[in-house]
């Protein structure tokens, strides 16, 4: 049926496959595919994004957990310059 077709024969589709895959078109088209499956660009720009909105939250509660301890070290403060005036102008 090939021969009559004009068509490839099958006994020999594995060496035909294979001077394919010698071709400079076949090497280019699956250099192509491996290159695109391999392209880590957009998993590393989403590794970047996610570290950058963790970094941005790591330092957002640095910043309010400095700010309540300075707040309490205030209040602390104050009581014990209070405390300290108080003694200082109290008559004995």
């Amino acid at each position: 049926y090939a021969a009559q077709n004009n068509m490839p024969d099958p006994t020999k589709l594995m060496a035909s496959f294979s001077d394919y895959l010698a071709t400079p078109e076949a090497t280019s088209i699956i250099m192509e595919g491996v290159s695109k499956s391999l392209d880590t660009s957009e998993l590393e720009n989403r590794v970047s994004q996610t570290m950058g909105s963790y970094s941005q939250e790591i330092s957002q509660g640095i910043a309010k957990g400095m700010e309540n301890m300075m707040q309490s070290a205030m209040v602390v403060l104050g009581n014990r310059i209070k405390t300290g005036m108080e003694s200082a102008m109290s008559v004995p």
